[in-house]
C-alpha cells in the first residue's frame, strides 16, 4: 500500500510483541535504514500469510511497541488470523520473520 493510500484510511494502533530473536534484528537494521513501523507494516505487506509457516512463541517476548495500520491492512491481519486459527501478533511475527529471512 502506499503511502498517499494508508493516509486516506484511519489508522489502527497495534500493540504488537515482537520474539526476541526478531526484535533485535529489526531493530539493527532500524538503526541504519529508518523507521522500526514502517518495516514491520512492509514485512506485514510482502508477506504470504495464508501459507508462511506461523512461529512458535514459547520464549518471552519483549516489551510491547506500538504500530499504526490502516484500517484495511489491519482487516486482512484479523481474517488470515481467525482463518488460521492464531493470533494477529503472531501473524506480525511470521511476517518480520520471513523478511528478516528473505532479505
Amino acid at each position: 500500500m502506499s503511502q498517499a493510500a494508508a493516509e486516506t484510511n484511519t489508522a489502527v494502533r497495534l500493540c504488537v510483541r515482537l520474539l526476541d530473536e526478531i526484535d533485535a534484528p529489526l531493530r539493527l537494521r532500524v538503526r541504519y535504514q529508518g523507521d522500526f513501523a514502517r518495516f514491520v507494516i512492509d514485512s506485514i505487506e510482502k508477506a504470504d500469510l495464508q501459507n508462511e509457516p506461523l512461529v512458535v512463541i514459547r520464549n518471552p517476548k519483549v516489551r510491547n511497541t506500538t504500530i499504526r495500520v490502516s484500517e484495511d491492512l489491519f482487516r486482512k491481519l484479523s481474517e488470515i488470523a481467525t482463518k488460521r486459527e492464531t493470533s494477529v501478533n503472531i501473524l506480525i511475527n511470521t511476517a518480520v520473520t520471513a523478511w528478516l529471512r528473505d532479505s
